[in-house]
């Protein structure tokens, strides 16, 4: 949730406050550079963006902002949207009009490349630079004193 503060330092100073000593604090954001900022801040401007307001962070900024909290940070990590985002959002849009698509789809004669495509997708997110083409970015940060 700590996109939707205005001051998430705050809010990460006061996780810092309460977290006992070697306690684990996990962060997870919308990343800066992905489509789904484009689409948000697009939707944010026309007054359609239905989780109100929201920032995102790049890798770099997110682990300077916990760090700047007090923490340490042991890991950034990123994954993305799967389905896809713009499965989701065909998929929203055609409920509009009625037809309900599942959640996750089976692709039929397709399914054997989905599941590769599928595979290469999470390979690259575990890659060291998945956190910058994933639609989430995380930290994996403790509280050493």
């Amino acid at each position: 949730m700590l996109e939707h503060f205005r001051d998430p330092l705050r809010l990460l100073r006061e996780n810092h406050r309460v977290l006992k000593p070697g306690g684990l604090v996990l962060v997870d954001v919308p990343q800066k550079y992905h489509v789904y900022t484009l689409v948000k801040h697009a939707l944010i401007a026309l007054n359609q963006w239905f989780a109100g307001w929201e920032t995102q962070f790049s890798p770099g900024e997110i682990r300077s902002l916990v760090e700047r909290a007090g923490f340490r940070c042991e890991r950034v990590y990123g994954y993305g949207m799967h389905p896809g985002l713009l499965y989701r959002v065909a998929r929203e849009a055609v409920k509009r009009v009625g037809v309900r698509l599942p959640l996750y789809p089976h692709w039929g004669p397709l399914d054997g490349w989905y599941r590769r495509w599928h595979s290469a997708l999470r390979r690259l997110e575990r890659s060291a630079v998945g956190p910058y083409f994933t639609l989430t970015v995380g930290v994996v940060a403790r509280k050493e004193r």
